[in-house]
């Protein structure tokens, strides 16, 4: 994410791995944004990242989140989407290079579609499952 438009105009932030970020003015946000936009509700919207999607919820912001000037409530985002909280403008840009491609679990040597984007080894169903149960 980087901010296009606002008091923090270029400050950008980075998630690398999937899960659940809060984004708002509250000290607890993973991307805290500046008090001096007062149209950024402390807790805004949340980003849920998987390793196909992302998910923008606006968590009841007082004055709304908009994803290239429409209004929404929940919407998955686009690589080049444009967040607007307040005054702040936030581009959002998705990179899932090697999302998709086929490859070999690094168990079993089962065939199976990449799901991250890191290139890490990753395992099928059957033995996510088995290293789930032994832990």
């Amino acid at each position: 994410m980087e901010i296009i438009k606002g008091p923090q105009i270029g400050r950008t932030f980075e998630c690398t791995a999937p899960g659940t970020f809060l984004i708002g003015r509250s000290p607890e946000a993973a991307f805290c944004l500046s008090e001096a936009d007062p149209y950024v509700s402390r807790k805004h919207f949340q980003l849920e990242l998987d390793r196909t999607k992302c998910i923008l919820r606006d968590l009841n912001s007082t004055n709304a989140t908009l994803i290239n000037e429409k209004l929404v409530s929940v919407k998955e985002i686009d690589d080049g989407d444009v967040v607007q909280v307040g005054f702040t403008l936030i581009r959002i840009n998705i990179n899932h290079k090697g999302v998709g491609k086929k490859t070999k679990c690094s168990q079993c040597g089962a065939e199976i579609t990449q799901l991250s984007k890191n290139g890490l080894a990753e395992l099928c169903d059957s033995c996510s499952n088995w290293r789930t149960r032994l832990n």
